[in-house]
């Protein structure tokens, strides 16, 4: 069997994986905007706490405050007040590398292009370690990595109607898009970003169902080699899971820095919670 048979077969797979609820319908024709607001915050293990405040506030425009209860913990919301990623910090927590299951990227969409202009000029203007903008069809995306190498993707969605659909699946592509940092404003407003999707990388995509049946997704793409991107509803991802970098056998500490935690909207899961092979948990998100 050749690698891209391997890949169509995948593929085909997961079409037939596609878990059938009603929450589940595309309604691609529709005007109304698909909704992104699934994942309401991350939670990430650091030995760097203050470096990482400094670099999601001055970098990423976030607001930092102290948790009221554990010395160890900071929050960073967005202009809304919204709690975007918590920051749990283990001075004695493995260093995590890129090739342990975990943590791709976390994407942080934009609703107005202006402001994801400003926002990633403002990263680049930082010093944030910058690997370039790509077009998906879907978005324009902007890619980071923060100081100790959680990966960062600061991205907007294009309109809804050149999203290009081939039945119930997406066809995203990923080709280069020149872009030109602006001149960074004196006047650095909260930003107003919310969490769009966040993107994992394990052993073996085959994995996928697993997040299917325990999030109560559907696969949106399963084209794309080496990834599968899943939603609800019509959104083009919440969860995309990749096996890129990772390798079998490469286990991840259960102490390691990056990802342990995503929180979903209080009512969209389908269990209390639940954690990947990669020991990142899914649960509500917490209400405070």
């Amino acid at each position: 069997m050749t690698r891209r048979e391997f890949w169509q077969g995948l593929a085909a797979g997961f079409a037939m994986m596609q878990p059938l609820h009603s929450s589940q319908g595309t309604d691609r024709h529709s005007h109304r905007a698909p909704s992104a607001a699934l994942i309401q915050r991350v939670t990430l293990r650091t030995r760097q706490l203050e470096t990482l405040v400094d670099f999601y506030t001055q970098a990423l425009g976030l607001k930092a405050t102290n948790d009221l209860v554990r010395p160890n913990v900071v929050h960073l919301s967005n202009a809304s007040h919204q709690i975007l990623v918590t920051l749990v910090e283990d001075l004695q927590a493995v260093p995590h590398s890129p090739r342990f299951p975990g943590l791709f990227h976390v994407a942080f969409l934009f609703e107005q292009v202006a402001e994801w202009k400003a926002v990633v000029s403002r990263a680049i203007h930082q010093g944030a370690r910058y690997y370039g903008v790509s077009n998906h069809e879907v978005s324009w995306a902007a890619y980071f990595s923060d100081p100790e190498g959680n990966g960062i993707e600061l991205y907007w969605d294009r309109p809804k109607e050149l999203w290009p659909w081939e039945g119930d699946q997406v066809r995203m592509v990923t080709e280069y898009l020149p872009f030109h940092p602006e001149e960074p404003q004196q006047a650095q407003p909260l930003s107003t970003m919310e969490i769009g999707h966040v993107h994992l990388q394990l052993v073996d995509i085959r994995q996928a169902g697993d997040y299917l049946e325990q999030l109560d997704l559907r696969v949106t793409q399963a084209s794309y080699p080496g990834a599968v991107f899943m939603a609800r509803g019509n959104y083009h991802h919440h969860i995309a899971i990749n096996q890129w970098n990772t390798h079998p056998g490469i286990a991840r500490p259960e102490n390691s820095t990056g990802l342990i935690e995503v929180g979903y909207l209080p009512a969209l899961m389908k269990a209390s919670s639940w954690t990947d092979t990669a020991g990142v948990r899914f649960c509500p998100a917490p209400n405070i």
